[in-house]
């Protein structure tokens, strides 16, 4: 196994050759490599190679990729299953240059692991013509984090204000409202006129939304101020008027009816002073507040279907 780690050129092997220190007298020289064997692709890890192997120096495998050598898909391993707690100051490659040389570099940063997610969406030829235009990403094997954080803040915050943050960095390059494809600074002016177009597109929504809203309000205010007075006669708890008002504003305009059933009531503190309060039409509700939460039961509720009844009977 030490000779997949040598510098001696091996055809079809792809070696990475990491320099890291932690301070004077604390280096080391790690290295992954990989080895095509019967249909995958073996991708192995040497922590540090300048030291006889010791439990905490033995080379080990990071885990193999299906078929033949991939650059893309090496990329894409390392990106998600780096060795843990990998560090370098230093780093050279052998057997792989250009755009996938920089990639690899950047699969082995922790900062940009979702900017590599949104790169791996351009296929090679749009891969490389972004990186014609933007790029490089990578110089003299640093970094050139301006440009990635760029990317960073276009995807993941500024995208947030158009309405458009579902789309990928490949449908965002190349999309048609741009004036100049695989432009940054194209994709930049065209989210400015996005979060224009958003804006309007929800002041119209949220306008049309308190307008059927108040309809709907308007259409059940005698069944609402009747729940309102009498909903502690109907319920097993001290339920409070405000919590009531909110529950029904919020199922009217959900489901544009009145509810018509027992609807019960969970309580769940979720910080110091703080409480997560809510009405559910099931006695029984899984993961609310927190993820993995499990089974959550209440038997607090308010029997609306007898409220309404009532109500109705009341109007003969």
């Amino acid at each position: 196994m030490t000779d997949l780690f040598d510098n001696k050129y091996l055809p079809g092997r792809i070696l990475i050759q990491t320099v890291g220190s932690g301070g004077p007298g604390n280096s080391w020289v790690s290295a992954i490599a990989t080895k095509q064997i019967k249909g995958k692709v073996e991708v192995w890890y040497n922590p540090d190679f300048t030291q006889e192997y010791e439990d905490d120096s033995e080379p080990f495998i990071l885990g193999s990729i299906k078929g033949e050598h991939d650059p893309r898909s090496l990329v894409s391993f390392l990106n998600s299953n780096k060795p843990e707690g990998f560090y370098f100051d230093e780093i050279t490659i052998q057997g792989i240059k250009g755009i996938w040389k920089d990639l690899i570099i950047i699969s082995l940063s922790d900062e940009y692991s979702e900017v590599l997610e949104q790169l791996l969406t351009l296929n090679d030829n749009d891969l490389k013509k972004f990186n014609k235009k933007e790029g490089p990403f990578v110089e003299n094997d640093i970094l050139e984090i301006d440009k990635l954080d760029q990317i960073n803040e276009i995807l993941f915050e500024r995208l947030d204000e158009t309405g458009k943050s579902n789309l990928t960095l490949s449908q965002l390059l190349n999309h048609s409202d741009l004036n100049t494809k695989f432009s940054l600074k194209s994709v930049e002016e065209q989210i400015e006129i996005w979060e224009e177009q958003e804006e309007v597109r929800l002041k119209i929504a949220h306008s049309k939304e308190e307008k059927r809203r108040q309809e709907l309000k308007s259409k059940y205010q005698g069944e609402i101020e009747f729940a309102l007075k009498n909903h502690k006669s109907f319920s097993n708890f001290e339920s409070d008027d405000e919590k009531v008002e909110e529950f029904l504003d919020s199922y009217i305009f959900e489901h544009g009816k009145l509810p018509s059933k027992k609807c019960f009531y969970f309580s769940v503190g979720v910080w110091i002073r703080r409480r997560s309060e809510r009405f559910f039409e099931s006695q029984k509700v899984v993961n609310w507040v927190y993820p993995n939460k499990g089974e959550v039961q209440s038997d607090a509720y308010i029997d609306f279907k007898a409220l309404f009844h009532d109500y109705k009977e009341k109007l003969k």
